[in-house]
């Protein structure tokens, strides 16, 4: 149980809302690259879903720098010459997507801040593990059928970059609020790093190695720099934190999706 002041500078720039803001950018991105059409079926929602339950085992921060970036460079090294266009994912798809990280949001909140004395908190911890099962309504909305261009007037939903823009500017305050109190701690004596902290550590430098993995990953497919180079990605995980930087550079990745969806969608308009 994560104590709602922590005592070091370490366990401020590892807490429990630097845990989840980071997940909370890494799992809206993944899932939507599972209901991507025409994506790839290697990121589909019950492989993402398979990730979660191992990473709830094993601890996501461990599993998922070692499998997330070596299964997305399969998917990449599997690509057609001439892969179609992707595009993505509709708008039922997204909000249902987005409610269900919402109310995981809400739900780690509630584990975390309800006392262990709690008589309800072992329940509440029960439905805590079993949260990657929440996202099962997504395992059959995924990859759904190209709408026709000329019957649907707009169908590149957009509301994906909304969504980590979004989160891109919500999480930069955090940032701070992160270094402010870790100064704060810093100035007060005979503290340790408890045991908790450590394992929030890891899951945090866990998420920052699969970002970068992944970003290795688009940098090598020549697809990284158009939506930020190396210098940007250093300052801005310097600047605004981990959390806020990947949400910048997957609201980036979508801005391309949508824009490459668009032009295949004038195309056979024209």
């Amino acid at each position: 149980m994560v104590r709602s002041t922590p005592s070091s500078v370490g366990e401020e720039l590892t807490s429990r809302p630097q845990v989840l803001s980071s997940y909370g950018v890494l799992s809206t991105y993944l899932n939507t690259k599972a209901g991507e059409r025409n994506g790839s079926p290697i990121f589909s929602p019950a492989v993402i879903i398979a990730l979660q339950l191992g990473g709830q085992a094993v601890g996501l921060g461990i599993l998922g720098p070692i499998v997330i970036p070596l299964l997305y460079a399969v998917s990449k090294s599997l690509t057609s010459p001439n892969p179609p266009t992707v595009s993505p994912p509709t708008y039922t798809y997204t909000t249902i997507h987005l409610s269900i990280q919402f109310t995981v949001f809400l739900l780690s909140l509630v584990v975390t801040y309800v006392p262990v004395t709690n008589p309800s908190w072992v329940y509440i911890n029960y439905v805590w593990q079993a949260f990657p099962f929440f996202f099962l309504p997504l395992v059959f909305l995924a990859h759904s059928k190209e709408p026709d261009a000329e019957s649907t007037p707009t169908p590149v939903p957009t509301l994906t970059i909304s969504a980590f823009t979004t989160l891109k500017y919500l999480y930069a305050p955090a940032w701070w609020l992160a270094l402010g109190k870790a100064v704060n701690a810093y100035s007060r004596r005979g503290e340790t790093f408890t045991l908790a902290s450590y394992f929030m550590a890891v899951d945090v430098v866990g998420f920052v190695v699969l970002f970068l993995g992944w970003y290795a990953v688009d940098a090598v497919a020549g697809e990284a720099q158009e939506v930020m180079g190396v210098g940007r990605l250093v300052a801005g995980f310097l600047s605004v934190g981990p959390a806020s930087t990947m949400a910048a550079y997957f609201e980036g990745q979508q801005k391309l999706t949508v824009a490459r969806a668009e032009a295949q969608r004038s195309r056979k308009k024209a």
